[in-house]
């Protein structure tokens, strides 16, 4: 019973905290559309280098429970957006899974642009 009282203690002060962080201007700039102040991570993702994580759980009978998770990045080319031409982000990330069954896996991915966005390539 201890133990739900600090978890339900931890949660009520971590929300206080974010709701304090939104009072913020700089978690404003970085997490808030301008047009409708909307929460909006793309933003951060590309100009602050942030990332996203990204968890699953895996329920297929055939290998067992499971989960899966991995996180992904965003990386912009300052030049072209300098020039004011819209270039598509290059994404990179990793990722893995492990199920019940002791089958795992692994991946790193990554996807770029190359002449001014006429070629991708993963």
């Amino acid at each position: 019973m201890r133990l739900i009282k600090i978890i339900s203690l931890l949660i009520i002060l971590s929300g206080i905290s974010f709701s304090g962080l939104l009072a913020q201007s700089k978690f404003k700039k970085m997490f808030l559309d301008t047009t409708d102040n909307a929460f909006y991570i793309s933003n951060w993702m590309l100009n602050y280098n942030g990332f996203f994580p990204m968890f699953t759980i895996i329920t297929e009978p055939a290998v067992e429970n499971g989960i899966g998770g991995g996180i992904l990045f965003l990386d912009q080319d300052e030049e072209a957006l300098l020039k004011g031409k819209h270039v598509a982000p290059t994404i990179y990330g990793v990722g893995g899974l492990y199920t019940g069954n002791n089958s795992w896996g692994l991946a790193a991915f990554y996807s770029g642009v190359w002449k001014q966005d006429h070629i991708r390539y993963i």
